[in-house]
């Protein structure tokens, strides 16, 4: 499989398993995602220098930094963040066949503000 494959598979697993586990709600309304996050997604990836494309390793990396950045970093509660973070790179070490360690410690996360 190839890497952009592997960006669309690893996005719609993501997509498909985020909102399965945002309960519905009036309070979780603004954090279910939609194609046009899914767009901010691939937009994000498709901004990266292309030398960033050379590793398979740089592309799950930038392909978890955008999940945050899209669509994580409306979370201000750490536990919550961290729940999906995790829920990511799982998806993200599936995919691209990475090892786990290759993802440092959640910097997108309040936990530095909060916890």
């Amino acid at each position: 499989m190839h890497g952009p494959q592997m960006l669309l598979d690893a996005s719609l697993k993501f997509y498909e398993g985020y909102n399965g586990m945002v309960r519905p709600s009036p309070q979780m309304f603004l954090f279910k995602i939609n194609s046009r996050h899914m767009i901010y997604l691939l937009n994000g990836i498709l901004d990266a220098p292309n030398n960033y494309y050379q590793l398979i390793e740089h592309v799950a990396f930038i392909w978890l930094n955008e999940i945050c950045r899209a669509i994580l970093d409306r979370y201000t509660d750490p536990i919550e963040h961290k729940k999906f973070f995790d829920f990511a790179k799982t998806i993200a070490v599936e995919t691209f066949k990475v090892n786990p360690k290759i993802f440092f410690t959640d910097y997108h996360s309040n936990q530095f503000f909060y916890g």
